[in-house]
């Protein structure tokens, strides 16, 4: 196996700066305010994602990271948020995401491992690299979940 160039492997090391700013902020409203530079507009280095979920996890658990996703219905109105909010159900909020993360995640993905009515099980994997950590897990499955309470339930 032959190792990818660096500069291939740097486009790849980005993240959503909308969800590191979705946990700095749900932190901060806790009472831990981080100072961690998540780098450009809309994509986040994943080493400061990191940064600030092992923050928010050394002071408050999974608790903390599973609260995260509450904060959405806080947020103003965003096309991003329209998008899922206009979703008719959760399958097709969960497609929307799957669309989403590939412009805003260099290395991993959402998968659905099992669907029935009023239940779909989901699964975060990388797609290339190291897997995510339970950090990552945690967030965005509760990312996800804060997406179907502000979307209604549906």
């Amino acid at each position: 196996m032959t190792a990818r160039p660096a500069r291939r492997q740097a486009e790849d090391d980005f993240t959503s700066n909308a969800l590191v700013a979705l946990a700095r902020d749900a932190f901060a409203r806790r009472g831990l305010p981080l100072d961690i530079d998540a780098g450009g507009a809309a994509r986040a280095s994943i080493a400061a994602k990191r940064a600030v979920l092992g923050a928010g996890f050394a002071r408050f658990g999974a608790d903390g990271l599973l609260a995260v996703g509450a904060g959405i219905a806080h947020l103003p109105w965003h096309p991003v948020l329209a998008v899922f909010r206009g979703a008719p159900d959760v399958p097709a909020l969960v497609e929307r995401w799957q669309r989403l993360e590939r412009y805003f995640h260099g290395r991993h993905r959402t998968r659905v491992l099992h669907q029935a009515p009023g239940r779909v099980v989901l699964e975060h994997h990388a797609v290339r690299g190291a897997p995510p950590t339970l950090h990552e897990d945690l967030l965005i499955a509760d990312v996800i979940a804060g997406l179907v309470g502000d979307a209604g339930g549906i």
